[in-house]
C-alpha cells in the first residue's frame, strides 16, 4: 500500500457522517475535500494533507498524515448575538468531532495502526456572509487531524 491516506479520508468522513450531531439528518455536512457546491450552514470539510513517510524495516514504512479540516457554522443575522452564536456552534461541532475519534481512534477500523487519529490544533476564523434576502455571520475552526500508520 503506498499511502493511508486514501482510505483514511473515506472512513473518516463515513465514520464522522454517522456520528449523532454530525449526521446529513442533524443538518450538518461532512466533505472529505473541498467541493465547489455550498456548503450547508454547519459542516465539516477536509482540506489538505500531509504525510511524510519514512522506512522502518526492509518492506515498511511509517507515514504520519495530517490533515487540515475546518467546521463552519453560519447564522442569519449580523448582530453580535448572531457572532456568539456561529462561534459556539463551529466550536461545537469540533467538540463532537474529538468525541467521535476519542470513542474510536481507528474511525470503525478504518485508520491503519499503530496510532489512531486525534485532533490537534485549532483556529478561529470569522466572517459575514452574504445570503438571499439579509446578512450572515461565518465561523470557522480550522483544525488538524493526525496519525501514524505502519504500510
Amino acid at each position: 500500500m503506498p499511502s493511508s491516506v486514501p482510505a483514511a479520508l473515506r472512513g473518516l468522513r463515513t465514520y464522522l457522517a454517522s456520528w449523532p450531531g454530525l449526521r446529513e439528518s442533524d443538518g450538518v455536512q461532512v466533505r472529505s475535500a473541498p467541493d465547489v457546491g455550498p456548503l450547508s450552514d454547519d459542516a465539516v470539510e477536509f482540506g489538505d494533507v500531509v504525510a511524510p513517510q519514512r522506512k522502518i524495516g526492509l518492506t515498511s514504512k511509517e507515514e504520519t498524515p495530517t490533515i487540515t479540516c475546518w467546521t463552519q457554522a453560519t447564522v442569519d443575522s449580523t448582530d453580535e448575538d448572531a457572532k456568539d452564536l456561529a462561534r459556539l456552534n463551529a466550536y461545537g461541532l469540533l467538540a463532537l468531532v474529538e468525541e467521535a475519534l476519542a470513542a474510536d481512534q481507528t474511525a470503525a477500523g478504518t485508520i491503519a495502526r499503530p496510532a489512531g487519529a486525534t485532533v490537534g490544533t485549532s483556529t478561529l476564523v470569522q466572517t459575514p456572509a452574504d445570503a438571499p434576502g439579509g446578512g450572515t455571520r461565518r465561523a470557522q475552526v480550522r483544525f488538524t487531524i493526525s496519525w501514524t500508520s505502519h504500510i
